[in-house]
């Protein structure tokens, strides 16, 4: 149901409510009563700052969409896990020569202010 189907669908039931209540707390009340409507996917939205703050990740070595994965809950045996707080799913396999603190696809992230040093930082990416 998308929120113009909604509202209709709440007006009929203020229509229908033959209390003494006025429209606005007979609609008040169906809201109460029917409280959910599904909202329409929409268009993504580039959003380069949000209230003047970026949000800015800092990159490790390793590319997430390429790197190598875990398998049933293990890396290779010449890798190390890059995170043991997240899902095999959601996580990669380093090789074991590198830190994992500063080798991760993403190692740290802070929302800055627009004119932050550290965001003019070439190791830093805006998210």
């Amino acid at each position: 149901m998308t929120k113009s189907e909604y509202d209709k669908f709440i007006n009929q039931k203020v229509k229908a409510d033959k209390s003494n209540k006025n429209d606005q707390d007979k609609k008040s009340a169906a809201k109460s009563k029917f409280p959910c409507f599904t909202e329409a996917a929409r268009p993504g939205v580039d959003q380069t700052s949000v209230l003047g703050k970026y949000i800015c990740g800092k990159r490790g070595s390793i590319d997430f969409a390429t790197a190598k994965r875990p398998k049933d809950g293990k890396c290779p045996s010449d890798t190390q896990r890059c995170s043991q707080l997240t899902s095999d799913a959601n996580t990669i396999c380093l090789p074991k020569n590198l830190n994992a603190q500063n080798e991760c696809p993403i190692v740290n992230m802070e929302i800055v202010d627009r004119n932050a040093k550290d965001m003019k930082s070439s190791s830093w990416t805006k998210i």
